[in-house]
């Protein structure tokens, strides 16, 4: 399915339960509906710490998805923005503590 031009959402892959843990590889997916370049840049809203790891495979890059990998150094709130052509998306998330992951969650 593509999205009209002009759209740009995320979903968060299973299986985390909508929960975002430090130090733990997240995968994204992101709908832009068009075929253009994303970029994702994430800050931490609750003071200094080194930056999130982002990793974005430029081989679906055409395509009108594409996954996106984040990995969060500190536990905290953290912004994360996207682009995609003219489009954008920012959304705020709670990263918890890695020793809060339960058991059963790769």
């Amino acid at each position: 399915m593509t999205e009209p031009e002009g759209t740009l959402w995320a979903g968060f892959a299973p299986p985390y339960l909508g929960k975002w843990y430090a130090t733990i590889e997240h995968k994204v997916l992101w709908f832009k509906g068009i075929e253009r370049t994303l970029q994702i840049r994430a800050q931490h809203l609750d003071g200094p710490s080194p930056p999130a790891t982002i990793t974005i495979p430029t081989s679906r890059s055409a395509y009108p998805y594409q996954v996106g990998i984040l990995i969060f150094p500190t536990p905290g709130c953290w912004e994360i923005a996207g682009e995609s052509g003219s489009q954008r998306i920012r959304f705020v998330i709670r990263v918890l503590p890695v020793d809060q992951k339960p058991r059963w969650i790769p």
